[in-house]
């Protein structure tokens, strides 16, 4: 699936405008799709899209309880924790994140998600033309 690289590479990610610090927000109010939110809608989901962000739009993934979302992501072929990376990806970071015990639980940078995913380019970039993934 291309959608991860042609996501970072758009460039156009969701803002938060209602709460400070790092809350995801899945759909915002100018319908910028989080990188989640933009694999459900590249897969044919955007319906599953907009009803998660109706009933769950600043909750990570691990939080996320709405129905279709689990087959969802059995069908896209990425693990629960991947999609967990995916999501982490933003503008702050623990440098030892990756080694924490609870590394699926808090966000990762790009660069440290691809090195320990099999090369796998999974991580998104926020922050402009400096890449980690050129």
């Amino acid at each position: 699936m291309e959608a991860p690289a042609e996501y970072r590479t758009t460039g156009n990610f969701p803002v938060n405008y209602y709460q400070s610090g790092r809350v995801p927000v899945f759909i915002d109010e100018n319908n910028t799709h989080c990188a989640v939110a933009y694999l459900m809608q590249q897969s044919g989901n955007e319906e599953l899209a907009r009803r998660v962000a109706v009933a769950d739009n600043y909750a990570w993934v691990k939080d996320i309880h709405v129905a279709g979302v689990e087959a969802w992501q059995q069908a896209s072929g990425f693990k629960t924790d991947e999609l967990k990376l995916i999501q982490g990806a933003y503008d702050t970071y623990r440098p030892d994140a990756f080694f924490r015990p609870n590394k699926y639980e808090i966000p990762q940078k790009p660069a440290c998600i691809r090195r320990h995913t099999s090369g796998k380019a999974y991580g998104l970039q926020k922050f402009g033309p400096e890449s980690v993934f050129s």
